[in-house]
């Protein structure tokens, strides 16, 4: 049975939380974290995500400049709702790596979740430029905006 969140682990992203047919298992590389987006999953159901941030937070006290590491904990933060947190890492994460695709999404994410969605889009407007044919930073602004109650703005970020 697969888990019901993702893990990045061995440099791999893996897992399914099974309750989104877009929710598959992937591995590696950056499309992983745009993937890992792409599902609605249910964050505070996730069973073992206190154990998996207690650890990881171990393993970052014993290797602090992994970014691999700190981004990993900013997912399972973001999985677990723990918005501030999750921000954090990733902030961290950018800061060593300031063009890190995958986590600019994953702090949109966070600022959405998080009714911040103002500074999501801006986030997003600033990724759009930067990569305006990668469709995850359209559909995040997609939801940002539907998030607002804003559907015609939402419609013509996911068409």
């Amino acid at each position: 049975m697969a888990p019901r969140y993702f893990s990045f682990r061995g440099g791999m992203l893996a897992g399914c939380c099974r309750s989104s047919p877009q929710c598959r298992v992937f591995l590696g590389g950056v499309q992983s974290i745009v993937i890992l987006i792409f599902c609605n999953c249910t964050a505070f159901a996730h069973p073992g995500l206190d154990e998996d941030i207690a650890r990881t937070t171990e393993l970052l006290a014993v290797k602090p400049d992994s970014m691999e590491l700190r981004v990993q904990r900013a997912n399972l933060y973001w999985l677990h709702g723990e918005w501030n947190a999750a921000e954090a890492d990733c902030k961290e994460a950018l800061k060593c790596q300031p063009d890190l695709p995958p986590v600019e999404l994953l702090l949109a994410h966070v600022h959405i979740d998080s009714g911040r969605t103002v500074e999501a889009r801006e986030r997003l407007d600033a990724y759009i430029n930067a990569h305006p044919s990668e469709p995850a930073g359209w559909w995040l602004r997609g939801k940002a905006w539907q998030k607002d109650k804003c559907l015609e703005e939402a419609v013509a970020n996911y068409s």
